[in-house]
């Protein structure tokens, strides 16, 4: 009897299997932290150092030459000079590194471009070897790193300038050495024969040995981008005569890759970091990157509207002016202008323009500058009173003015003609008034046709006769003086009474 058995995974396959999951798994983890986790760390030392930190970081930073066996150091190590940093290197070192100012030539298979992810083990190869032989081969590239090195500060203010002052008594006889006189970079370099190559004096290799030695005590933490505040490289020269050659400072903020390394305390702390770029080797001094900043939008503000040129057969546009309310209709002004609002300038569009309020006019009493219509003034109309009569004297034929018709300008613009002062207006008392009597009138010589002189009941003002009403005597102007019945005449000597009464001039 033949049983299906089923196949299953063997247990070598098992094993290949979780190999491979497991070796994906590092190198994803490792590149993520090549990539990410290192380009965005900020590589800042650690300001929370406890004192007795401080000390054994400070004491294990401290390289005592003359204890030092220097002859027997890196003996796979030539002596014979680097020419790495001379002028007949400048083409091939600025194709090399990307730009002008390059150091030396990049680390090897370093890309121009930032933001690269590199094996530990071609970082390892830089930081072993490569770095080595600038340092103890190339005057000018291990002058520039001892310069980095004694400006290195710790969270205390101190440097490692104060630990290693040999640092500074390197530093110093290079500078003398370009001074009037000096030799330059022929300084420490030399040759044991004629014919031989040009070789590192023996007191730079000492001093080199001991730059590299510090280097030691400084643990790999990889390539990432790093924000430099100091760095030194090679500036376009005008004398480039090799001996002349030398690493100069530059102030300017630097953000590229770079290798970077730190001297940790046993907690991990950074103590000390500093950097090499990959593109030219050259060191750098890290600084806290600043806080980008937000950009500032501009303020808009108001701008003066031109009004447009109006061109016919199109409707005028809107201004932000308002335009100012009709007046209605009114007689003449006065000879005394009334001063207008002052209209504003400048109009802002950016607040709405009010609905503008019709004037009001305040009550006052009536001057010389405030006239009425004529028209609606009894007075004025023939020296008629209110209710009826006249107090006009004299024997001209009577012409009403009709208020339809009135214009109320009377003879002239008012405007232009300035009118006497009434002379009713003045007092009449202490006034001297000669021959009165010849001021007086004859009632009984004037006509009794004078309809003018009629009061409202028909009855003539002077001889008191009543005509008849319907015998449409009169002037045409003078109907509505008339009334019905025939006339009679009143018994001389009878006062007149209500409006007729005789005119008598006050003494």
């Amino acid at each position: 009897m033949n049983r299906n058995t089923r196949k299953g995974v063997s247990p070598l396959q098992k094993i290949l299997a979780t190999m491979a999951v497991v070796m994906l798994l590092v190198g994803v983890v490792a590149w993520a932290k090549n990539t990410y986790f290192a380009g965005n760390k900020e590589a800042i030392a650690s300001d929370s150092l406890t004192e007795e930190e401080l000390n054994a970081a400070k004491a294990d930073l401290t390289v005592d030459l003359d204890a030092e066996v220097l002859q027997s150091a890196f003996p796979n190590v030539s002596r014979e000079f680097l020419y790495s940093s001379m002028p007949n290197q400048n083409k091939d070192r600025v194709a090399a590194a990307g730009f002008s100012s390059a150091l030396t030539f990049p680390f090897s298979g370093a890309s121009q471009k930032d933001g690269q992810s590199y094996s530990d083990e071609t970082v390892r190869g830089w930081w072993d070897s490569e770095l080595t032989e600038e340092l103890l081969r190339n005057p000018v590239y291990g002058v520039a790193v001892a310069r980095a090195l004694s400006e290195s500060k710790f969270s205390d203010g101190s440097t490692l300038l104060d630990l290693n002052p040999w640092l500074g008594e390197f530093v110093q006889k290079y500078d003398a050495a370009f001074q009037e006189n000096g030799n330059g970079n022929g300084y420490f370099l030399t040759k044991e024969t004629a014919d031989g190559p040009i070789l590192v004096t023996e007191e730079y290799r000492k001093y080199a040995v001991g730059t590299r030695w510090l280097l030691d005590r400084f643990v790999v933490k990889g390539v990432s981008r790093l924000y430099a505040e100091k760095h030194w490289g090679l500036r376009p020269a005008n004398d480039l005569q090799p001996s002349r050659i030398k690493a100069e400072a530059f102030e300017e903020p630097e953000d590229r890759d770079a290798l970077v390394v730190s001297f940790l305390t046993k907690s991990g702390k950074d103590v000390l970091i500093i950097g090499f770029n990959v593109h030219d080797k050259r060191p750098e001094i890290p600084g806290k990157r600043p806080k980008p900043v937000p950009e500032e939008t501009p303020q808009e503000t108001p701008q003066e509207t031109t009004p447009a040129p109006k061109k016919p057969g199109k409707d005028p546009e809107p201004t932000t002016t308002p335009k100012r309310p009709k007046k209605p209709h009114r007689d003449p002004e006065p000879t005394t202008p009334t001063p207008e609002p002052t209209k504003p300038t400048t109009p802002e569009t950016t607040k709405p323009t009010p609905e503008p309020t019709k004037p009001t006019t305040p009550e006052t009493t009536p001057t010389p500058e405030t006239r009425k219509e004529r028209s609606k003034d009894p007075v004025n109309n023939g020296g008629g009173r209110v209710g009826g009569g006249s107090t006009v004297i004299g024997t001209d034929a009577y012409e009403p003015n009709d208020p339809i018709t009135e214009t109320g300008k009377g003879h002239g613009d008012p405007a232009k003609e300035t009118p006497a002062t009434p002379t009713q207006d003045q007092s009449h008392q202490g006034m001297k008034v000669d021959h009165v009597d010849q001021n007086k009138m004859n009632y009984e010589t004037i006509p009794e046709t004078q309809s003018s002189w009629k009061t409202n009941q028909g009855q003539n003002l002077i001889t008191g006769t009543q005509e008849n009403a319907g015998s449409g005597s009169g002037n045409s102007g003078n109907s509505g003086n008339s009334a019905g019945g025939n006339s009679s005449t009143a018994t001389e000597g009878t006062p007149l009474i209500g409006y007729g009464e005789e005119f008598h001039l006050e003494d």
